[in-house]
Parts: structure tokens; C-alpha cells; sequence
């Protein structure tokens, strides 16, 4: 009974869960993988005019660019191919000269990873699609990349969107970055933004309880086995006993999370990387591959777990949950419906979960991030859990 309430289970109790979770896994994998393959063959069989391209080298001939993009280009070089930590997919910048242009356009271009394994789960669980849906059919109530290629098939994907370098924003650097409370705070206004835009009425195409990929419970505790292995010391043992348990409950705890009640459009994955900031002090945002109908306070225990000083955080933390539903109020959420205090930090606690499932996933799937970003990530994002 002890076991129970503390949420272990017997061992005959993670046979049957095994054996389930086996058995969706399988009926999921296969059920995406059809389209997926015939996706395959039918780039393959298709006239090289009209595909979407393989490489990301392909984007350097003009007549592919001006196709994918809908505008006369006149030549394409590589402008730089920066260091990756996360290979989710390819990417590259360009510099673009269009048609009737005196000057070349700087272009921050990404197309599906080069790791096949990855391409694969990538397409078959609807992460590409759901990022072009962002950028090809949302209207975004805070400055985002201006598009200028946005397309998608099962089986390949290709984005284009402006160099914000050039217009003189700032990129935090993730590893380096201090984040102040401050910089939180205008964060958090821009995550209060896109969720008041959405309130209760998340757009058709974002992740849902129906439609959301299947966080398979084997496979998330064979990638915690790998991290743990790769990054020895890295997570804490009362955190990885906390993860085990929570992976072996997964239905219970996504069954809360899908709970009806208060849900909008999360960014998903808001860590301090997907944010810039401009000139004017505001923050503009991008990368949505993850984005979803959730409860609003997913984003922000994402945010401040993966981005805030984990010796620091515990000091601000509950002000900066505070600010954040004054923002809400602020930008014109409905006040009966504006979570009190103590039930954002009900969500807040319970949402902590989320990001350390996600960085355990992603250290220790392939090659889906590499250990440098791994611990960066980790060593922040065990504070709140």
C-alpha cells in the first residue's frame, strides 16, 4: 500500500505496463510509418523540379530557391554555418540576392537532420509539421523571423526565415547568458502575450490530447539509462527515482496535464535559446516544432527551469509566477478565469516534469542533442522538480 501511494509499482505491475506500452509503441510507430514511406518513394519517383530538397547544399541553386520561395532570386551563397547542439534538423545561412534587390538578403535556412533515424521520428511524429503550421498559417502576437519559405511534406520539410542578426537583436547565449530577473520578467510578457491571443481557443493545427505524439514509457526510461550512463553524476539520484516513478505513472500524470480546464497555446519549448531580443527591449520568439494546446503555466516552468541560475531560482521564482498572472490580467485575459496563485503553483510544481522529460529524451535519443547541451540544459532544469 506504501508502494502504491508513493506511486511504485510491483514488479508484476511494470510487466503489464511493459507489455502495453510495447504495444501502443509498436501500433503507433507503424501507423506513422506508412505515410512516412510512401512519402519517401514518392520524392523519389517525383521530377527533381519538384521536390523539396534533400540537402541543404540543394537551397544554393537559384532556380530551387526562387521555386520554394515564390520570388526570382538571382544567386545563393553560403553567408556561414555556425556550431549545432541540437540536431533536430540541418541548417545553414544564406545570402539570398532577389530580383530587383541592390543588396543580399541574410537568410537563416533549416531543412530536415541529416541523421536519418532522426529525420524519421521527426516526420512520423508530426514535429516538422506542427513548426511550418506556426509559421505558414498563425498570425503571432509578438515579433517573430519574417518567412520566406514554408513548406512540408511527410517525409521533408524546408523553412526560410529572415537572418535577425541583421536587424540588430540580440541572441542570448544559453550557456552563458545570466538571465536576471528583469530579462525574466520580459520573457514572461511575451509568453503572457501569445497565451492571451489563444486563450481557450488553441488554433486547429497545435498538438492536442488527440493528436500529440505517444511518449512511449520504455523508451524514456531506456534514453534516462543513456544519459545517466554518457553523463555520469549529472542528474541527481532522488531526481532520477522522482523520473523513474513519474515515467512508470505517465498515463496518470498526462491525464492530469489533459484535464479539462484553462488550456492555450504553449510555445512548448521555451528555453532561453528560442528567445531574441530587440533594440527596443521587447522579446521576439521562434523554433515552435513543439508547440501544443496546454495549460499556460507549462511555459513558464519551462522557461525559468531550463534558463534561470538553479541557485537562484528558488529566490525569485514565486514573484516571477506572480508577475506572470498579473501580465495575464494585464493584456486582457478573462479575470474568472486567470488561475489564482496558489493554483499556478499547484501547475507549476507539477509541470516541472515536462522539461526534465524533455531534455532526458533528447540527451539520450541518438544524436537529437549532444552533451554539451545536455548538461547545460540539466543543470538548470532540476531546481523546480
Amino acid at each position: 500500500a506504501g508502494q502504491r501511494r508513493a506511486g511504485l509499482l510491483t514488479p508484476a505491475g511494470k510487466l503489464r505496463e511493459a507489455l502495453v506500452d510495447i504495444l501502443i509503441s509498436a501500433l503507433t510507430f507503424f501507423r506513422a510509418l506508412g505515410p512516412f514511406v510512401l512519402d519517401l518513394i514518392r520524392s523519389w519517383l517525383q521530377p527533381e523540379r519538384d521536390r523539396l530538397p534533400g540537402r541543404i547544399a540543394d537551397l544554393l541553386d537559384p532556380k530551387v530557391f526562387s521555386r520554394l520561395a515564390g520570388r526570382t532570386v538571382e544567386k545563393v551563397e553560403f553567408s556561414e554555418r555556425l556550431e549545432q547542439h541540437a540536431n533536430s534538423t540541418d541548417r545553414a545561412w544564406f545570402k539570398v540576392r532577389f530580383s530587383g534587390e541592390e543588396k543580399d538578403t541574410s537568410i537563416f535556412t533549416k531543412i530536415h537532420a541529416r541523421n536519418q533515424l532522426v529525420r524519421a521520428l521527426m516526420s512520423m511524429f508530426d514535429v516538422y509539421r506542427n513548426e511550418i503550421d506556426a509559421y505558414a498559417n498563425l498570425e503571432m502576437p509578438v515579433c517573430t523571423p519574417k518567412v520566406h519559405i514554408a513548406k512540408w511534406t511527410r517525409s521533408r520539410f524546408c523553412l526560410a526565415l529572415e537572418d535577425l542578426r541583421a536587424e540588430k537583436v540580440t541572441f542570448p547565449n544559453i550557456w552563458e547568458t545570466n538571465l536576471t530577473e528583469d530579462l525574466a520578467q520580459k520573457v514572461l510578457t511575451t509568453l503572457a502575450t501569445i497565451h492571451v491571443k489563444f486563450w481557450n481557443n488553441a488554433p486547429p493545427g497545435c498538438w492536442n490530447a488527440e493528436h500529440r505524439p505517444f511518449r512511449g514509457k520504455l523508451v524514456a526510461l531506456f534514453t534516462h539509462w543513456v544519459v545517466r550512463r554518457k553523463l555520469p553524476g549529472l542528474i541527481p539520484d532522488d531526481v532520477a527515482q522522482l523520473f523513474d516513478i513519474a515515467v512508470w505513472n505517465w498515463h496518470k500524470v498526462q491525464a492530469f496535464y489533459e484535464r479539462p480546464g484553462l488550456k492555450t497555446m504553449v510555445h512548448g519549448d521555451s528555453h532561453m535559446g528560442n528567445f531574441f531580443f530587440k533594440p527596443d527591449g521587447t522579446v521576439g520568439t521562434f523554433d515552435f516544432q513543439v508547440k501544443s494546446e496546454e495549460h499556460p503555466i507549462r511555459d513558464v516552468v519551462y522557461f525559468l527551469s531550463c534558463s534561470y541560475d538553479h541557485e537562484k531560482l528558488p529566490a525569485v521564482e514565486k514573484n516571477l509566477v506572480r508577475f506572470y498572472l498579473a501580465e495575464l490580467a494585464r493584456l486582457g485575459a478573462p479575470a474568472d478565469e486567470i488561475p489564482t496563485f496558489d493554483q499556478a503553483w499547484l501547475q507549476y510544481r507539477l509541470h516541472a516534469l515536462s522539461p526534465l522529460y524533455a531534455f532526458v529524451f533528447s540527451g539520450g535519443f541518438s544524436n537529437l542533442m549532444d552533451s554539451h547541451q545536455t548538461v547545460c540544459g540539466f543543470c538548470p532544469n532540476v531546481s523546480p522538480v
